[in-house]
């Protein structure tokens, strides 16, 4: 085991020190990307949201065609304005996927993570469903999503522009307002203040949601909706779900993240032995209101994939308790391991197989 963490170790260094950290990073995320293409069957034909998306993105404020997801304008525009619309829309989600993956590494190892570490880091979000569903689902923005939720919780210290990042999460999908209470906690989890204090950040935050309220006002009195707060808020919707997803959430949970759910697993029992509830408190701030929101939430793993600042931030914290040598082999195993369980994703009526192409 040494000596292969060693010849990581040594690629990751020789490829820092010939590319560069930015390249280097958008390498292994591509190389990533595709090892994961190889774990789940990639699928190129956009439908359900995937299409709505995509018809969006051909003319984004054409208030006449009704399209159900226009309060996510964010992917849509992107694709506009990039000419990546139409057919073509299917590879915006999957270059922030790789972006993604690329901001993960570069963090990790400006942070003074090692290669392998960064590398850890980087696996957990590249074979578990934040990644896997994206693959599946040709055209849905959620990578996007993740990407701007990233960037704001790494930024949390620089709160204008934390606050920056976060509103554009909320303009590519409003599911993003769910990890609001964990971003404040872990803003004074990392800025040692009370960790229930209310901060100035907080303001940046509700400043940050001006856009995404302005353009959701004007929509809503200029274009008709489904995927509306009447909707989501509807009785049927409530009760269905209550009926339905519920029952649900703990196959979605593990298979948002498999095997990875040791590490918040591990700090909470420590945290409970050592009666140190901070990180605690941080880790059921961001799991919480996102398991909340399947009261009116239908795609159960794939809501639950917003979770994966609390598996980061879980790793980060055992990674410090425990050392480089531990967490570098237990990760390392934990990648491997992960691999033998089969991949499944729920939805909001069964379980469904996410296979490798030789396996459908």
């Amino acid at each position: 085991m040494n000596s292969f963490i060693n010849k990581i170790d040594r690629l990751g260094y020789f490829l820092e020190q010939k590319i560069g950290l930015f390249f280097t990073s958008l390498l292994l995320a591509c190389a990533l990307l595709m090892i994961a293409m190889i774990y789940v069957a990639p699928n190129f034909e956009m439908l359900y949201h995937g299409e709505f998306f995509s018809r969006l993105s051909l003319d984004p404020f054409n208030l006449s065609d009704p399209n159900p997801v226009r309060y996510r304008i964010l992917g849509p525009l992107i694709g506009f304005i990039t000419h990546l619309k139409g057919p073509l829309f299917v590879y915006v989600p999957l270059i922030f996927a790789i972006l993604f993956l690329a901001a993960v590494y570069s963090h990790y190892r400006q942070n003074k993570f090692t290669v392998t570490e960064a590398f850890i880091f980087v696996g957990i979000i590249s074979f578990s469903c934040t990644i896997l569903i994206a693959i599946k689902a040709a055209g849905y923005t959620d990578t996007i999503t993740y990407y701007f939720l990233f960037l704001a919780f790494i930024k949390i210290k620089k709160e204008g522009l934390s606050a920056i990042y976060f509103g554009l999460a909320m303009l590519n999908h409003e599911c993003s307002l769910f990890l609001l209470p964990g971003l404040v906690i872990y803003y004074n989890y990392k800025t040692d203040k009370n960790i229930f204090a209310l901060n100035k950040i907080i303001l940046y935050y509700l400043l940050a949601l001006i856009p995404f309220f302005i353009y959701r006002y004007y929509i809503s009195n200029n274009a008709i909706v489904d995927f509306s707060l009447k909707f989501y808020f509807s009785k049927d919707t409530i009760e269905h779900n209550f009926m339905v997803i519920l029952p649900l959430i703990p196959a979605g949970l593990f298979f948002a993240f498999k095997l990875f759910w040791i590490y918040p697993t591990l700090v909470i029992i420590e945290n409970v032995k050592t009666r140190s509830y901070r990180s605690t408190v941080v880790i059921l701030a961001i799991i919480i209101p996102v398991i909340v929101q399947l009261i009116i939430a239908y795609d159960v793993t794939r809501m639950l994939c917003l979770l994966f600042p609390a598996i980061l931030i879980s790793a980060e914290i055992y990674r410090e308790r425990k050392g480089t040598e531990k967490f570098t082999r237990i990760g390392l195993w934990l990648l491997l391991l992960n691999f033998l369980v089969l991949q499944y994703f729920v939805s909001s009526y069964s379980i469904h197989p996410l296979l490798p192409f030789f396996m459908e």
